[in-house]
């Protein structure tokens, strides 16, 4: 199992470089699963994760299985093994705790010690006024007491986009140890990503990558990565990607580059439900002149919030639906306004929201500029939860916010239209 552990938590830096490489430091702990559900269904069905399978070519074969509480909010995840003969086992557990709002504040990874869980890290969630991730502090149960490991914080522009990511350690003190910048075009797309480390005096570039999107869908079509050589900067990976119509990567090929010519590397497969959730992936690696099945480097996420990156050779997930209660007697004492789905989307995305008093209500879009794109709502409503239908067929490819404002609240969010 310890085999399995490491295949699970630990990406090859060689493998994991540039863009990768923000999934190596994340995942090399599980250091979030899903911290909110990025959309909300009114009287319909939710889908969420009931297990997930990966399997080894040597043979090894690793086991997810998630619990929800009554807000599909995942409280635990067991992870475990294969035992010929005897079936799976589970020893590792990660259980999650949450505010009033469903927001993660604390995360326990635990390890099945004989009959009893052993605590081993803990994760602590901290929101700025905004509700997005300020930071998390990592601490390891060491003699009985949570020592601190490390620490993330998070800067944000003001479109919401994560633009820097820092990394510290604990040695009597928090220390530098990696940075990543994210930096954005005018239609708030990522363009490139500067990898840092920290020499114990300053910052020094490590790596960089290059992001290229389609110019008709504005999906991402390849990445270059590239390594800082104490001046220039030297080619290293270079992913060609392929995506469905709703913008899903069925197919990663990385290439390395071998001081002349990129050379095939891992080619990723994937498969997706009607609702651009990950089925199936698996990948192949090049031997020189043929693709052959073995174990690499594959990540999952979902729009749900889930990522997780593998070390196997294939990964099956599995869901469950849960229903959402539509009584028109129950007590809404909030507004709130949720995130459109889909997103991205095209051309037409839904947008839900729920007001607790009678009040004129007013939906507005708005491109980048600030300027007003449609009225969606403008009318006195009771209180209850609605859904409102944007069609952007007119409209071209960008970033627009739709705000909700009532007499006594103001909400913006963000949405995406890529045709």
């Amino acid at each position: 199992m310890r085999t399995l552990k490491i295949s699970l938590l630990v990406f090859i830096l060689s493998i994991t470089i540039s863009a990768q490489q923000e999934w190596f430091w994340q995942n090399r702990l599980p250091l979030k699963y899903l911290i909110e559900p990025s959309f909300r269904v009114q009287n319909t069905m939710i889908q969420r994760m009931d297990s997930l399978i990966s399997n080894s070519v040597t043979g090894g074969k690793l086991k997810m299985i998630f619990e929800y509480d009554n807000n599909d909010n995942m409280t635990e995840l067991f992870i475990g093994g294969w035992i010929s003969g005897s079936g799976w086992f589970y020893d590792l557990k990660d259980e999650y705790y949450y505010d009033e709002d469903n927001k993660l504040l604390i995360q326990l990874d635990l390890e099945l010690n004989g009959t009893s869980w052993d605590s081993a890290f803990q994760f602590n969630y901290l929101y700025n006024t905004q509700g997005q991730l300020n930071e998390f502090i990592i601490q390891k149960y060491i003699g009985n007491t949570w020592e601190n490991f490390l620490r993330n914080s998070f800067e944000y522009d003001i479109y919401g986009n994560e633009i820097r990511s820092l990394t510290e350690e604990w040695q009597n003190g928090w220390q530098n140890l990696h940075m990543f910048t994210n930096y954005f075009s005018n239609i708030n797309r990522r363009d490139s990503l500067l990898f840092q480390v920290w020499n114990s005096t300053e910052w020094e570039n490590y790596s960089k990558t290059a992001f290229t999107y389609n110019q008709q869908t504005g999906f991402l079509e390849y990445f270059i990565g590239k390594f800082w050589n104490n001046g220039p900067w030297v080619n290293y990976i270079n992913r060609q990607i392929t995506n469905d119509q709703n913008g899903n990567q069925t197919l990663q090929v990385d290439q390395l580059w071998n001081g002349n010519n990129w050379e095939n590397s891992i080619r990723r497969f994937f498969t997706y439900d009607d609702l651009n959730y990950t089925l199936t992936a698996y990948c192949e690696l090049w031997n020189g002149t043929d693709w052959y099945l073995d174990d690499g480097d594959i990540i999952i996420e979902n729009p749900d919030g889930f990522r997780r990156g593998f070390l196997m050779n294939n990964v099956f997930i599995y869901y469950k639906t849960t229903g959402i209660s539509n009584d028109e007697n129950s007590i809404l004492d909030n507004f709130d306004l949720y995130q459109n789905f889909p997103n991205p989307f095209n051309p037409t995305t839904t947008i839900q929201f729920q007001i607790p008093e009678l009040g004129l209500v007013t939906i507005k879009v708005y491109d980048l500029l600030g300027r007003e794109i449609a009225t969606l709502v403008n009318e006195e409503k009771p209180a209850g939860e609605y859904e409102v239908e944007f069609d952007a067929a007119g409209l071209t490819s960008g970033v627009y916010f739709y705000q909700l404002r009532t007499r006594e609240f103001i909400q913006t969010k963000k949405m995406i239209l890529m045709k």
